[in-house]
């Protein structure tokens, strides 16, 4: 009844009861749509309010995307092509791979991989885009059009990459970790480092050993460092809330 789920939303923005119950209160309000998934809200917790983002989702480590055998064993040469650097070969596993699947998101994804290890962003970011334009729900995809736009400096432009994401209930622990990434880099843009650190312990709650999270760990302790100052009180941004249980 909208009387009761009033109640409870002033109840979870309140003061009283424990942070723990109020917490989990807001968790039910965001998977019945009455909180929104993945905003700011300020809410009180350890005795002040702070501005935290209900990141209510379920990670799962279940494959996505199944590609056929002869595609699949292409794309794990390329990969292996990438590790070595021998970007040539790579770019040439991967059309291959795009002559038996024309135009499939996550090739498109990978190919576009490649030319930004070249530092050809233009065109790795006509290839994202393409990858968008035959799948508008392909997060991955977002997440790089996001991660362009905040090297350029254009953060409102990134934030609409984003947005339709936020309400997304589940993510594959690849989409997952792409998804913290931008919000590191987007975060750190913005100046806020307790907010972008707030991401990335997250990111490490998830997925302690993925090889790209000690590249972002030295972002943030970078920034960290450069703004250190004992007659500086930070400007504190908003800190993820992660509730438990995901599943990986």
């Amino acid at each position: 009844m909208p009387e009761m789920m009033d109640a409870l939303v002033k109840f979870a923005f309140g003061r009283a009861g424990p942070d723990q119950l109020r917490h989990e209160v807001a968790y039910f309000l965001v998977d019945r749509g009455w909180l929104p998934r993945g905003q700011p809200v300020q809410m009180w917790t350890k005795g002040e309010q702070r501005e935290l983002l209900l990141l209510n989702y379920t990670i799962s480590g279940e494959p996505t995307v199944h590609l056929p055998h002869r595609v699949q064993r292409l794309m794990e040469q390329a990969r292996s092509a990438c590790r070595d650097l021998e970007l040539d070969e790579a770019e040439r596993l991967v059309r291959e791979a795009l002559e038996l699947l024309p135009d499939h998101p996550s090739l498109l994804q990978n190919l576009a991989g490649i030319y930004s290890l070249r530092n050809d962003r233009k065109q790795a970011e006509a290839l994202v885009r393409r990858a968008i334009e035959v799948n508008p729900d392909y997060i991955i995809g977002r997440c790089q059009m996001a991660s362009f736009a905040v090297e350029k400096g254009d953060l409102d432009e990134a934030e609409r990459w984003l947005e339709p994401i936020r309400d997304q209930e589940s993510f594959h622990v690849s989409e997952f970790a792409a998804f913290c990434r931008v919000h590191i880099d987007l975060e750190l843009a913005r100046g806020r480092q307790d907010a972008a650190r707030s991401w990335l312990q997250i990111w490490e709650d998830v997925t302690p050993d993925h090889p790209h999270l000690p590249i972002w760990q030295d972002k943030v302790q970078a920034m960290d460092r450069s703004q250190a100052s004992p007659l500086r009180n930070e400007e504190k941004g908003a800190r993820p809330y992660h509730r438990g249980g995901t599943n990986r």
